[in-house]
């Protein structure tokens, strides 16, 4: 019996799964709802980290990785910088908001033995990531030097760390559950808040009211996708468990990814008997996700 899924989650699967069906929805969705308050929003935004690159830096690293790959084909050619997930400011004098977004599976990874914390400990990693990455890519370009005793720290900040820095970073991560952790609420907010602020100003709705309103239509709205990405997933992964996994496979489109709404109902019960809180608290959002499934939505 595989208890925690570990097998499952391990399983060889193609096509990048966790960021088609769980990861890359999320981004488009709070960007979306970010201009749809009043903001300024890019997702993958390829210039907000380019631009903090000296143009001779960036252009040795190209020749140098150009060299490479005519010398070894199977190395990687293209010289690509980090991107942010989601970029936005909700306000023309805040500062940048770079909204890092993650999914964890329900694995000892992340929930522990015991089941618990879960998007928590993602949004610690999740931190820890982005500000080494920043600190790799600045020694990538030759803007920066290893500190001795390594653990990752450059001697100076460079470019790229400085451009990290002078924005508000937040982990919005979404749990196996649909649970949202501190970060993700903590977007929501603030765009609803955002969102009241500019209906009061545009047609005289009650601020609070209208902020209650679309605080509640957000977390609705991200409940029902991260369930139903979970549940894609676990059902696309299903294809790759068991003797018969190339037989399953060899009878479905590359594109597809749920197999029929029945299938999905008996995974989603194993996962709503598996844990009952949900984003927004109460359950909600699983539910209203595996809801929103049902009705074909």
């Amino acid at each position: 019996m595989d208890v925690w899924g570990d097998n499952l989650l391990t399983a060889c699967t193609q096509g990048d799964l966790e960021s088609k069906l769980r990861h890359d929805p999320l981004v488009a969705l709070l960007g979306t709802a970010a201009r749809n308050v009043g903001g300024l929003a890019f997702t993958e935004h390829a210039a907000f980290y380019h631009s903090a690159i000296p143009p001779g830096a960036y252009a040795a690293r190209a020749a140098q990785a150009a060299l490479q790959h005519a010398a070894q084909p199977q190395c990687y050619g293209r010289l690509r910088v980090m991107r942010p997930d989601v970029v936005y400011k909700l306000n023309p004098g805040e500062p940048w908001t770079v909204a890092e977004v993650k999914t964890c599976s329900f694995s000892r990874t992340w929930y522990g033995a015991s089941g618990v914390g879960g998007v928590a400990t993602r949004e610690r990693a999740a931190l820890r990531e982005l500000r080494s990455k920043a600190r790799a890519h600045d020694r990538l370009f030759g803007l920066a030097q290893l500190a001795p005793g390594g653990h990752g720290a450059n001697v100076t900040p460079g470019p790229i760390e400085g451009r990290l820095h002078s924005a508000r970073v937040v982990a919005a991560v979404s749990g196996s559950f649909a649970e949202g952790g501190r970060g993700l609420h903590d977007i929501v907010a603030a765009m609803a808040e955002e969102g009241g602020r500019q209906l009061c100003l545009r047609m005289g709705t009650d601020p609070v009211d209208a902020a209650a309103r679309i605080k509640r239509l957000l977390t609705n709205r991200i409940g029902v996708l991260a369930a139903r990405g979970t549940a894609q997933l676990l059902l696309a992964r299903l294809e790759f468990a068991g003797p018969a996994a190339a037989q399953r496979a060899a009878r479905r489109s590359p594109g597809q990814h749920v197999v029929s709404l029945a299938a999905l109902g008996a995974q989603a019960g194993v996962a709503m008997g598996a844990c009952r809180a949900g984003f927004g608290g109460g359950g909600g959002g699983l539910v209203g996700g595996l809801l929103a499934l049902g009705r074909g939505g």
